[in-house]
């Protein structure tokens, strides 16, 4: 089965020799299946990102995951090395950096209107 990289993606992830991969223009997703793409999305994230379309980002994603049968985030951060609580932290930090952002976001669309 062949691989497909959407062309926007500018750091892809690489694949054994053996895989045939293809640049794509996916519609949806960062990588698909040749012949699925209607069906299968991968969808390559940073651990912020990830966290931001959980929260407000959220609305953006929903009508896309739903048109797949099949969706995978793949999210990627650097826990090699992190005990599980150090690993909490972290995703603590970013949660905390996304709410903090959030709260701006609304102190000034109140003084504005």
């Amino acid at each position: 089965m062949k691989i497909l990289v959407d062309t926007r993606e500018q750091t892809p992830w690489s694949f054994p020799k053996t895989e045939q991969v293809e640049r794509a223009g996916l519609t949806t997703g960062d990588y698909s299946l040749a012949g699925l793409e209607g069906l299968v999305a991968i969808e390559r994230k940073s651990l912020e990102d990830f966290v931001s379309c959980c929260g407000k980002g959220r609305e953006r994603w929903k009508p896309t995951i739903n048109s797949k049968r099949a969706w995978l985030e793949a999210v990627e951060d650097d826990f090699r090395y992190l005990s599980p609580e150090d690993q909490e932290t972290r995703l603590d930090q970013v949660r905390n950096q996304h709410k903090r952002a959030a709260e701006a976001r609304r102190r000034a669309k109140k003084q504005k209107g």
